[in-house]
């Protein structure tokens, strides 16, 4: 009868640290993806400011009077290479951060 006893006992224990590994991940994979998640939202943030920022340079230039027409269209024509350069880099930025969250995700997942 006394092997009953310690059987019940190792079972408990083993239940309990199995419960608690099993609780641990969760915890952790919960805690990866909040930090892939803020990373990418950083990013998107980052990058609709420089997009924003891009815009109102070109608006000035474009309601500006300017008496020349070339000199209007070289302002406007500087700020819209900004804007691209900042849809560029949202683009570049967009795709390394899929990358990683596929990356992270595939991760998990094993």
């Amino acid at each position: 009868m006394e092997w009953m006893t310690l059987a019940g006992t190792g079972l408990g224990a083993v239940l309990g640290v199995g419960a608690t590994l099993l609780g641990e991940q969760i915890r952790w994979r919960r805690t990866v993806r909040s930090g892939v998640l803020q990373d990418r939202q950083n990013m998107y943030v980052d990058c609709l400011v420089t997009l924003r920022r891009a815009h109102e340079a070109m608006r000035p230039a474009a309601d500006e009077d300017h008496t020349d027409p070339l000199a209007r269209a070289a302002r406007i024509r500087q700020a819209s290479e900004e804007y691209r350069t900042a849809r560029q880099a949202h683009g570049d930025a967009t795709r390394a951060a899929r990358n990683v969250l596929r990356r992270d995700l595939t991760a998990l997942e094993v």
